[in-house]
């Protein structure tokens, strides 16, 4: 009877322990939390200064080949030679308008592009009759080579922002529409039955759990389609605009001034790597907000 009475204490002292009992120090519990932040934050430097050394030895390599004589420094440029045509061209008041005028295009068709794709392909992904008469009809114009359509911007649209915000919007509109179907479409199922069991119906089951589980497939659509904007800007400019970034490519090719035509993709290059970094920050956020069955 003694050693029954003894075993029911152990349990009892077990169950109380966790909760910061007796014979506890919590200050000895190890800093989970915060031994999670320290390696998250080596991790991302880890990762930025492994992404700076990519640049480094790219631009290094392409300064031996140009200094060795190995490439011809007047088709290829170097980076030093970019450096000089940077100076040259940055402080003007030509490069504040050509920047302005790309940006101009570059966010007004990613805009509508975005508007449009998130709308088309939420509404795909939901309803099942939609996504049959359309997925045909998107996977064809996907597959049509839109830069094609240039010349008929250019007389709907004339000579100017509107035929390139046109293009772009042609260009990255399908990417968006696609990923997003896909990413509504792919929902789990038990999270919807889960969530149904709960009695959540209609737009509330659209908004806590479809929407927040397909936002990593919406967001690697619009990375797409920033990639296929800035292609958009670049081809836009170098035949339906009087100035932008594009346009300064297009007249530094016909003056064989290599230095400044790799300035400009660099430039372009450059909103890449910032819409890239801003749409990481909004995944990461999206990683708190998307549901799991995990426990």
């Amino acid at each position: 009877m003694d050693t029954v009475v003894e075993e029911a204490d152990v349990t009892v002292d077990h169950r109380i322990e966790p909760e910061g009992g007796a014979g506890r120090d919590p200050a000895s519990d190890p800093p989970v939390e915060r031994r999670g932040g320290v390696g998250r934050t080596v991790a991302e430097r880890s990762r930025a200064l492994l992404g700076v050394g990519g640049f480094v030895l790219l631009f290094g390599a392409w300064q031996l080949a140009a200094s060795t004589g190995l490439v011809n420094p007047l088709f290829t440029s170097s980076p030093l030679g970019v450096l000089a045509a940077a100076a040259d061209y940055l402080p003007t008041a030509q490069f504040a308008e050509d920047l302005a005028v790309s940006a101009a295009g570059l966010f007004g068709g990613l805009g509508l592009a975005i508007a449009v794709g998130l709308t088309v392909g939420l509404l795909m992904g939901w309803y099942d009759w939609l996504f049959q008469l359309l997925d045909p009809l998107t996977s064809f114009l996907y597959s049509l080579p839109r830069i094609a359509f240039i010349p008929l911007f250019i007389i709907w649209f004339g000579i100017g922002v509107s035929s390139k915000v046109a293009l772009i919007f042609v260009m990255a509109v399908f990417p968006i529409i696609i990923n997003t179907t896909t990413g509504v479409r792919s929902v789990d199922r038990d999270l919807l039955d889960m969530a149904r069991s709960f009695t959540a119906t209609g737009l509330g089951l659209f908004r806590t759990v479809v929407l927040p589980s397909a936002t990593p497939s919406i967001l690697a659509g619009i990375r797409v389609a920033v990639g296929l904007g800035l292609i958009g800007v670049a081809v836009g400019e170098l035949f339906s605009s009087r100035a932008g970034i594009g346009h300064m490519i297009a007249q530094s090719s016909a003056a064989f001034q290599t230095d400044r035509v790799f300035l400009g993709t660099i430039i372009l290059g450059l909103f890449g790597i910032a819409f890239s970094q801003l749409l990481r920050l909004l995944e990461r956020r999206a990683e708190r907000w998307r549901p799991s069955l995990r426990g």
